[in-house]
């Protein structure tokens, strides 16, 4: 809410499904856990919150995992990539 109080614009989150008492559901109907080799989750939410703020500038933040899906987007996507500025901290960058 405080960045929407500042004029910042809207904040939204990624909540992995099946973690925190989520359900194993996704877009597609089909139950399918978390991965954390699914980038295509990031790019999911960054095309729906593009489709609903058509105009506004967009920004990522992702902690650990989520850093590591977050650069995974980012190399994925290249210039493709709907997103104005990111950043990563502390990603796990080596899952092998």
């Amino acid at each position: 809410r405080l960045v929407e109080e500042e004029g910042l614009g809207v904040a939204a989150a990624i909540n992995w499904r099946g973690l925190g008492g989520l359900s194993l559901t996704a877009a597609s109907g089909w139950p399918r856990p978390y991965c954390a080799l699914c980038q295509n989750d990031v790019a999911q939410v960054i095309s729906h919150v593009r489709r609903e703020l058509p105009t506004s500038s967009l920004y990522a933040v992702g902690w650990s995992m989520g850093g590591n899906l977050l650069v995974r987007h980012l190399a994925e996507s290249g210039d493709e990539c709907l997103l104005r500025g990111a950043l990563a901290v502390s990603p796990a960058l080596d899952l092998a």
